[in-house]
């Protein structure tokens, strides 16, 4: 199960390179799309719940000292990071 998942999260990956890649072309801009924007473009609701329900029930500061800033990071370079964990995770191991 990890290792499909790991592939989902590698095709998203990959996606959203081919986006960051596209607006290039486009616009000569440099910048990578962050987490966060990529959330708010493909759900803003869930991610604007996501983001009371940590500031209601979890620590104080978790959203600001934790949680931003892993979603400021290039989405390419989380969604990837979380396809190599996972793939890792659901390795198949040989003989002992």
């Amino acid at each position: 199960m990890a290792r499909l998942l790991g592939t989902f999260f590698l095709l998203a990956a990959l996606a959203t390179l081919a986006y960051d890649t596209w607006e290039y072309i486009g616009t000569r801009n440099t910048s990578l799309v962050s987490s966060y924007e990529l959330w708010s473009m493909l759900g803003s609701d869930s991610l604007v719940t996501f983001r009371a329900f940590v500031e209601n029930n979890l620590p104080l500061g978790l959203w600001n000292g934790f949680i931003a800033p892993i979603l400021s990071l290039p989405a390419v370079l989380l969604l990837g990071l979380i396809a190599v964990l996972l793939m890792i995770r659901g390795r198949r191991r040989g003989p002992v």
